[in-house]
């Protein structure tokens, strides 16, 4: 390989290399479950904007979404809730990735447990798998 090649894979090996360690610190920014950051947070989209696929979204069940019609003031008892579960009931149900990466299935996360959320909206009960009554 010719000197002008050579140096050229490597300039192509560097950017894709710097490409990677951007992602990764981006990806991670946020993941963070023994520092200050949460790894998982829940954000109450009251624009109803779309999201990117990079989030889970949850959508209230037609019974669900009438009362938070209803009760308007439900809303943000329900997004505080959910921001009430314990970091580490979410880190368990969930997985990491290597370099700290958390992700979190809806199926994962609908066996955390929603003792807030189900105390809120007054539905009696431990609240283990009750949201996936609630949420789509």
């Amino acid at each position: 390989m010719t000197d002008a090649k050579e140096a050229e894979r490597q300039t192509l090996q560097d950017r894709l290399d710097a490409a990677k360690t951007q992602r990764e610190r981006h990806m991670n920014a946020a993941s963070s479950h023994n520092g200050t950051r949460k790894p998982f947070r829940f954000l109450l989209n009251r624009s109803a904007a779309t999201a990117p696929n990079v989030y889970l979204m949850l959508y209230p069940r037609p019974s669900l979404s009438k009362l938070l019609k209803a009760k308007p003031s439900l809303n943000q008892a329900v997004w505080q809730a959910l921001n009430q579960i314990p970091v580490a009931a979410l880190v368990g149900e969930g997985r990491v990735y290597g370099g700290g990466l958390y992700k979190i299935e809806p199926k994962e996360l609908g066996n955390a447990p929603a003792e807030g959320v189900v105390a809120v909206l007054g539905a009696g009960g431990d609240g283990r798998g009750r949201q996936r009554l609630l949420f789509q």
